[in-house]
This record gives C-alpha cells, structure tokens and sequence, in this order.
C-alpha cells in the first residue's frame, strides 16, 4: 500500500472544509429557526397562553359532558358558510322589501339597494338570535330556565311580526292605488290602512288578498323561520356547554393560526438556505468521490469519513418538522392534549441540534 497523495491529502482537506462550511451555514439557519420558534413557535408566549386557553375550555367541556351524559346537539356550523346563507338569503328577499325603502328615500338606485339589503339582514340577524335565545333558555346543567330569554326573544318577535306587517300592508297598497300614489308617505298610507281596517290583524289579513303582498309576506315569514330555526341546528340547548365550547374552538381557531403563521415563516427559512446546503453537499460529495478513488488506486482501506454523508448533520429541520406534525394533530384532535409549559413534552430546538461527533 502506498502513502497518500499530495492530490488525496488536498481532496481530504477540501473535504474537511467543506464540512466546516456546511456546519457553520447550518448554524446560521439553525439560529434564525430557533428565533422563529421563540416569537411564534411552541416557545412563544402567545403559543403558551392560547395551549393553556385550549386546555383549560377542553377539560371545562370534559367536566360539563360529564354532567350532562350527552355530547353537543348543534350542527357547529362553520360562521363563513353561516354568513354566506345569511348573505344569499338577505340577497333574495332584497329586491320585494326595497319598494318602502324607496318610498322612505324617495330614490330608486344602488344606495336604496344597499339599505334594503342590510335592512333584510338586520331582519334576518334578529330572527336568528331570537332563535338563539328560545334554544338555549332551559339549562340542564344549572337546572335552571332563562326567563329573560324569553321576554327578550318575545319581545324581537313582536318587532319582526310588526316589521313584515307594515311591508305586507304597505306592499299591498302600492299594489291597488298604483302609479297614483307616487310621492306620498308609506308610513302614513299604512296607518290610514289600519284604521279603515279597524286594526292591524284585519288589515294584515285584507293585504293577504294582494298577490303582490301575499308574495312578500310569505318569503319574508320563511326568510324568518330559515333563520329563527337555524339557531336550533347550529348551537347546543345548553348555554354553559355553548359557551365552552366556543371558548374551545376560539383558542383552537388562534392556535391553528399561529401554527400556521409559524410553519410558513419555518418554510421561508429552509427556502433561504436550501440551495447555498445543496451545493456544499454536492462539493463535499464530489471531493469525498475524489478521494474515494484515490484510496482504491493504492489500495487503502476505506474508513468511517469516507462513507459520511453530509446531509446527516441536518437534524434540526427534520425535527422541527416532526414537532409540527404532533403539535397539528394535537391541535386537531379532541382527544389528545396540548403540552403544558414551554413545550414540556418536546426538547428545544438547541436540544435537537445535536453535533456530530466530528464536530
């Protein structure tokens, strides 16, 4: 066996330094992930809290089931999609309510269209949290009834009933004195109605006769019971187990948006430096090659660096990553929970960068 080579001892130190230089780059970027961890990772006070927020709601909806025997009997349905229905349901009935609002504007354009739209929601709004209150005005788990919920919610069916009144009686006036009565008061015209009817039933029930009016009575009652009943579907008939359960899916809502604030930031940093690592991995290959083949010329044998993959020294991304898998499926899961602390049950990132013996 022949000695190395003035070209074998170079390849071997251009090796070496491209270690080092991988090492050091690795280091940089192992800083800048720590840093992100800190401000918006598991190490973060905001993470901490809203974990303890998320605990705390979760062990508060265990206690409460555990009283009740039942789980949640609302539909939990997502308030974009909730908002979305409400949008298109106060965009149907829209264009039959904006004839008062014209009348009261003395206008007929895309501001009268606006008011009339968020005047239909508003109906819409209030028809939902009358229904909100009728469900939850007994609670099993206080053992109590929330008389106040239903004077309240008696009270917005009385201002709804009021409302879709005056639009079927005005509606249906409009409708028979026709082109006539451009110009002139609605509201005036509906109570002149009521008193010629001898009360607001009769003249309800005489305005039913109008096609026109009949029309928009009929959508605006179901417009109502759509909202007045979605309330049954979306919320628990227990106003504690509600309330714990919106506090649970509010800390969960923050957490899952840190996370993912957490795990784009974790991306922009491996984007940063992937490519500066794969070519000093391609360099230390290329040399580690050299010197391979060297070796095999004077038939020396081959040792433990020689057969050192580079990439191997990187372990702090594939356990940063790993920690983001279990700190999802812990956030998305009912049944597993958050750690408590600063991560207890996950080492810090300055134990995950663990050096090769090399080092």
């Amino acid at each position: 066996m022949y000695p190395p080579s003035e070209d074998e001892a170079r390849a071997v130190g251009a090796r070496q330094a491209s270690i080092d230089q991988y090492k050091g780059l690795l280091g940089e970027r192992d800083s800048e992930l720590g840093l992100v961890r800190r401000n918006y990772g598991p190490e973060s006070y905001q993470w901490i809290n809203l974990e303890t927020d998320l605990r705390n709601a979760d062990d508060k909806c265990d206690v409460i089931f555990a009283r009740l025997q039942r789980l949640s009997d609302g539909f939990q349905i997502r308030a974009r999609w909730f908002v979305l229905a409400f949008v298109a349901l106060a965009v149907l009935e829209m264009p039959i309510n904006k004839f008062m609002i014209d009348n009261v504007m003395r206008t007929s354009n895309i501001g009268s269209y606006l008011v009339s739209f968020f005047a239909t929601f508003a109906m819409l709004a209030l028809a939902h949290f009358s229904g909100h209150k009728i469900r939850q005005v007994k609670s099993a788990y206080q053992e109590k009834v929330y008389w106040s919920y239903v004077i309240l919610a008696g009270f917005l069916m009385a201002i709804l009933a009021l409302f879709v009144g005056a639009l079927t009686i005005g509606r249906a006036f409009f409708s028979v004195a026709g082109p006539v009565t451009a110009g002139r008061d609605i509201f005036a015209e509906i109570g002149k109605q009521i008193a010629s009817a001898g009360g607001p039933w009769t003249a309800f029930l005489q305005a039913l006769q109008v096609k026109d009016a009949f029309f928009l009575a009929c959508l605006n009652t179901v417009g109502i019971a759509l909202a007045f009943v979605a309330a049954f579907v979306n919320y628990d008939s227990d106003k504690v187990y509600q309330s714990a359960l919106d506090d649970k899916a509010k800390a969960k809502s923050g957490l899952m948006k840190l996370f993912r604030r957490y795990i784009k930031k974790v991306d922009v940093i491996e984007r940063k430096y992937a490519p500066r690592l794969a070519v000093i991995s391609a360099g230390h290959s290329a040399q580690n090659s050299k010197v391979v083949g060297l070796k095999r010329l004077r038939n020396a044998e081959l040792d433990a660096d020689d057969q050192f993959d580079i990439t191997g020294l990187d372990h702090t991304l594939a356990a940063t990553r790993a920690e983001l898998t279990r700190k999802y499926r812990q956030i998305r899961s009912d049944d597993e929970k958050p750690a408590t602390g600063h991560a207890a049950d996950l080492p810090t990132i300055s134990q995950l960068n663990v050096r090769d013996r090399r080092g």
